[in-house]
């Protein structure tokens, strides 16, 4: 089944855009902007113009001598696109495979055989109906329901390009004395198409179901940008995050038309004052989950102080390819990086960027040296391949060290040559019975402002445990770890 949905005489209703009572007094749109011309005619018509014998193509001097309370209306082409895109939003709620038809009308794949119910999704006077093919549905909605009682022309005119051709077939039929679609579908098949041609029977086709054809599906443009110039400034951050809703509805709906999911978020707030504040989202496990994306938006917003009233937004996204990846069986991932990122992003609210990130140890011989990063980082690491390690993890020791965090800062008695022989306190205080070393350590030894040396020893402790005792020039001792 197929539905068809049609906004009549749009053309019109932007021309009348915001103003409802209007549409109650005969309104019409002409070709030409001199209405006395003679080549000036009618193009668009509403139900009170029609009801005074008024239609289109009737030249404009006739219609307001006919008419004398007749608003000859001036075309609005930015209020056409917005009720094509509100068309479209419509039919997007509806199904995913839609043909836009004509501006005013477009086709959808459905899969019931009642029709939904619109008032929930726009107030715009849509009118619709369902038939088993696509022509035949177009027909329907544009002749309504006994669409066989309906002129025969306005079958061609539906059906047919302009031209000579279809006036001569149009001349033909009428001079046989048809006049509705029903005369026309009475007449078999076979004759007509051995006396007009391929085009009579074309339109016998559609007019009796027999044409099927497939839909020509819609496909949004590849621009995901958004702009909205507000009528009113924004204070508060729910109405904010309502039109942000809106535009990831959208913007979710181009996303997977073209197969495609965002892994960046651009949003710029222009304030009152003349100021804007551009904010760079990063999505760490891409997706077109709305809520999702409106939660991270959410909570960047909510340790944003503006300095003035909203009175423009725009958003716009990088994209990316979905990720298919298996899960490797004995690696550790994030179940939900989004969520984990949500919760990074609450913390670094609350705590400050420069006091949350991700530690990373350094290539430094020198103990409990490491970086922060970013914790965004945490989404980028890769795995490390084998002999990829530091170098300081060569000479790590085969015995597990427990370190002292702080270290044991202690006294020792050395030897001239700087060899440790006696500890003169701490929890083991007496001579040492074996001493390995010294294996002096060395970073950052090219920049004076950053320079350290350290000089360890394995040592056997008089009534203790083997540990490791540091010595840090000139004078400063400490048992860094037990064995």
């Amino acid at each position: 089944m197929f539905l068809a949905l049609h906004l009549p005489a749009l053309p019109l209703r932007a021309a009348t855009w915001g103003l409802p009572d209007a549409w109650e007094h005969p309104l019409a749109l002409s070709n030409g902007h001199d209405l006395a011309a003679k080549k000036s005619q009618l193009t668009c018509l509403n139900p009170a113009a029609q009801q005074w014998g008024l239609f289109i193509g009737i030249p404009t001097p006739r219609a307001l001598a006919r008419c004398p309370t007749l608003q000859i209306l001036e075309p609005k082409p930015e209020n056409e696109i917005l009720l094509r895109q509100e068309l479209l939003h419509v039919a997007r709620n509806l199904s995913p495979d839609l043909e836009v038809t004509r501006p005013d009308t477009l086709l959808l794949g459905w899969k019931k055989n009642t029709p939904p119910t619109l008032s929930a999704l726009t107030s715009l006077p849509l009118q619709q109906a369902i038939a088993p093919t696509p022509d035949l549905a177009h027909l329907s909605v544009i002749a309504g329901s006994d669409f066989q009682s309906a002129p025969l022309p306005l079958l061609l005119a539906t059906f047919l390009p302009p031209g000579p051709e279809h006036n001569d077939l149009a001349h033909t039929l009428a001079s046989w004395g048809l006049r509705s679609i029903n005369d026309f579908t009475t007449l078999p098949r076979p004759d007509l198409q051995e006396r007009l041609g391929g085009q009579a029977a074309f339109l016998h086709d559609i007019a009796t179901g027999r044409h099927h054809r497939l839909l020509t599906l819609y496909r949004p443009p590849k621009d995901y940008r958004q702009h909205l110039d507000l009528d009113y400034p924004l204070e508060t951050l729910d109405s904010l995050l309502l039109l942000l809703r809106r535009f990831l509805h959208t913007l979710a709906a181009r996303l997977q038309a073209h197969q495609r999911v965002p892994n960046g978020l651009f949003l710029t707030l222009h304030f009152e004052d003349h100021t804007h504040h551009l904010s760079t989202l990063r999505i760490p496990e891409p997706t077109t989950d709305q809520d999702q994306l409106l939660r991270i938006i959410e909570t960047h917003l909510n340790g944003l102080t503006a300095p003035a009233p909203v009175i423009a937004l725009t958003l716009d996204a990088s994209v990316t390819r979905p990720s298919r990846s298996q899960h490797d069986l004995f690696q550790k991932a994030l179940r939900d990086p989004n969520q984990f990122a949500h919760t990074l992003n609450q913390l670094s609210a609350c705590l400050g960027r420069d006091a949350l990130g991700v530690p990373q140890a350094t290539d430094s011989f020198r103990p409990d040296c490491y970086q922060l990063l970013p914790p965004e980082s945490l989404f980028d690491r890769s795995r490390e391949k084998p002999g990829d390690t530091a170098a300081h993890a060569l000479f790590t020791s085969t015995l597990p060290l427990r370190r002292l965090r702080p270290p044991l800062a202690v006294q020792v008695l050395t030897t001239p040559e700087k060899t440790p022989q006696v500890l003169l306190d701490g929890p083991y205080p007496g001579p040492l019975r074996e001493v390995s070393g010294p294996f002096i350590l060395q970073s950052t030894w090219w920049e004076s402002a950053q320079r350290w040396t350290g000089h360890e020893w394995d040592v056997q402790l008089h009534r203790g445990p083997l540990s490791r005792l540091t010595h840090q020039p000139p004078h400063h001792w400490q048992i860094e770890g037990y064995y």
